[in-house]
């Protein structure tokens, strides 16, 4: 095919893609150039830098500040140039809910080159740590994976590489910095073959990750992801809010400015610099950021990033995130771009705070399961609360078919069922002297305060938030007078209702019981793991929760939680697409939310239970439900999801 005729459709296509600002190419890498040096948008480029070129000048007078360029020099090396080679049979016809055609949706399951860019977000490492195998296609081929790995994870958009499919045929290139192609510039590294985490088309971020096994590599981005991280604290104490900004964009001079580093045309990186000019609030899932700074195509999924400190941290429980991925043009006539940022509510948790526990939800002691270690069933048979427990469903025999119709969802049971995985029961044996006899500047009783001293035991429930690993000597008391020290070593964080656990004395009298899923007791259940010696880690300001700290040698353990945690946070990413696009069926139900608590009711098996929540105020996101049906002496402390689709969900709170 000539040359023209290969540059002519490679301009059809960026025409018909809408308002999106990927570059296409029939001619391969070296009709890229050509792209740049014809561009219709930006002709000259006048308005982008060459990142080796780029200096402190370059940024506008009131702006020269050492810390922003260091950040946007970080920024930039951790900007990627994104190759598809395919395009996935999976695309859809339109967006979602519009009549908006989406980008190549005429070549699915074709061979077609798309270009775009990303970033680094995170790199975790792996050294010899059992448990975790290298999955790359050559470690699957081989007998023998390797357990000295890396994981690079790169964010991009959606309309650039749109699922797993298109990941398999995707090229990521680092450090294409100068030179006409990635293969003439001498610093550039290429790593070859992605896997799709989470594409979501609402906000038109796509998340990438990639093995390798070149653990130089990935220190080094791991290093500048911490710096980026570091310096990015020097301008951000907390997220953008919408109103601030439309506040400020009244005043020309004080408008946020935004700079931008893309492979504009597939060509080596450039910066370009803008201000942020106006915020889009009319969609209910995503709010657009508009901007003036310079982008063409090929800078589809680039980090967009404001350095910008908002004055006041709460306007009306709405803010949004302080950075995006690029998508397109808003407005070719006023030289607008814009990226989209999903919207988030600011959790109301009014069901967490310890005011609204005692007016909601009557005494606190009714939270939780207070015995003299009398025989659990039997509290649990005699039940007042929940004669029966009709909404219960024992975590070893839940299934699919316990879900309402609307509901049942391959990503709701999965979501459902790690978070089930991850809940744990809470014994505390002890009073602490410390509790106060009200809550902190108010009159209203705080609980088991008459109980100072005792060997009270009550139970509640909790959940595994976090786990960490570390690989170096440990320092704990059995390790220190050791000879031979464990040099890795774990950390389980467990989350809870403050009031349950009120200071280290009372953390070291709380046992939890993991996995503890059927059996009269834990002793009975085969697959129970005991957490003692718990640390009281710290109380979350505000929020009614507090953290445990488990430290433990038991690193088989700690990696099948990292891999539940991993897998709890994917879950919530796939699920979001479902609630938007689910079919209801009845439209009843489309206003009232789906409530799901996973608890050990009176202390005893774990269990799932399900209600709708007829009192969730949809204008205010407001919970006036105190999960009575599905909630008993036990269930404190315990996770809550809420399941909804006038909701931005799912959400997880705890009871």
């Amino acid at each position: 095919m000539d040359i023209t005729d290969t540059l002519m459709l490679a301009s059809r296509d960026r025409e018909n893609q809408g308002p999106w600002e990927a570059e296409y190419s029939y001619g391969g890498e070296a009709e890229l150039h050509q792209h740049f040096n014809k561009c219709h948008k930006n002709p000259g480029h006048k308005n982008f830098i060459p990142v080796d070129k780029f200096t402190i000048n370059d940024l506008p007078e009131g702006n020269r500040d050492q810390d922003l360029m260091d950040y946007i020099r970080v920024d930039s090396d951790l900007t990627v140039r994104v190759t598809v080679e395919y395009v996935s049979d999976r695309r859809p016809a339109t967006v979602p809910g519009s009549d908006m055609p989406y980008p190549v949706y005429d070549y699915r399951g074709q061979k077609k080159m798309t270009v775009g860019s990303g970033w680094v977000h995170s790199v975790q490492i792996f050294c010899d740590n059992k448990g975790f195998t290298c999955e790359c296609e050559d470690c699957k081929k081989s007998s023998v994976s390797k357990t000295n790995f890396a994981i690079i994870n790169i964010t991009t958009a959606t309309h650039v590489v749109f699922d797993d499919l298109e990941g398999a045929h995707t090229t990521c290139h680092l450090f294409f910095d100068s030179g006409s192609t990635p293969y003439n510039c001498s610093g550039v590294v290429t790593l070859k073959g992605m896997y799709s985490r989470c594409s979501e088309i609402d906000n038109d971020w796509c998340y990438l990750k990639h093995f390798t096994h070149d653990l130089d590599l990935a220190r080094r981005l791991e290093q500048r992801v911490k710096l980026r991280d570091k310096l990015r604290d020097a301008f951000f104490t907390d997220l953008p809010l919408v109103d601030v900004y439309k506040r400020r964009l009244t005043s020309v001079e004080k408008k946020p400015l935004l700079f931008l580093v893309s492979h504009p045309h597939g060509c080596r990186k450039h910066i370009s610099i803008g201000h942020c000019t106006g915020v889009v609030n009319s969609n209910p899932k995503v709010v657009s950021f508009l901007y003036t700074t310079a982008s063409c195509p090929g800078s589809s999924g680039a980090h967009i990033c404001i350095p910008y400190e908002p004055p006041n941290k709460t306007v009306d429980g709405i803010c949004y995130n302080y950075s995006g991925s690029h998508c397109g043009s808003y407005d070719e006539q006023s030289v607008t771009n814009y990226c989209q940022v999903k919207r988030e509510y600011k959790k109301k948790k009014s069901n967490l705070t310890v005011k609204t526990l005692a007016q909601e939800t009557g005494s606190w002691e009714n939270n939780f399961h207070c015995t003299d270690k009398e025989d659990l069933r039997k509290r649990h048979d005699n039940c007042q609360k929940n004669p029966g427990h009709q909404n219960f469903f024992p975590a070893d025999q839940f299934s699919q078919d316990n879900l309402p119709p609307c509901y049942r969802a391959d990503e709701m049971f999965n979501l459902i069922r790690v978070l089930s995985d991850l809940t744990v029961r809470l014994s505390v044996s002890y009073v602490s002297e410390g509790r106060p006899e009200t809550v902190p500047g108010t009159d209203i009783p705080y609980p088991w305060y008459n109980h100072r001293g005792s060997k009270q035991l009550r139970m509640g429930s909790g959940g595994i938030r976090r786990v960490t690993i570390i690989s170096e000597h440990c320092h704990c008391k059995e390790c220190q007078i050791s000879p031979t020290p464990e040099t890795e070593f774990a950390y389980i964080y467990i989350e809870s209702s403050a009031h349950f656990v009120h200071d280290q004395m009372e953390a070291e009298h709380t046992t939890c019981h993991l996995f503890f899923d059927s059996g009269e007791t834990p002793a009975l259940c085969s697959n129970v793991v005991t957490l003692t010696d718990m640390e009281y880690y710290y109380p979350k300001e505000g929020s009614g929760l507090f953290s445990l700290r488990y430290m433990t040698h038991n690193m088989d353990l700690a990696r099948k939680l990292v891999r539940k945690v991993d897998k709890s946070n994917e879950c919530f990413c796939l699920l979001k697409e479902v609630f938007w696009n689910m079919d209801y069926g009845d439209e009843q139900k489309q206003e009232i939310p789906l409530f799901v608590v996973v608890s050990h009711p009176h202390g005893c098996a774990k269990q799932i239970g399900i209600d709708y929540c007829n009192n969730y105020n949809t204008d205010t996101n407001k919970n006036n439900c105190p999960f009575a049906h599905i909630s008993c002496e036990g269930s404190g402390g315990a996770s809550v999801i809420v399941l909804g689709k006038t909701l931005y969900c799912p959400c997880c709170q705890v009871h």
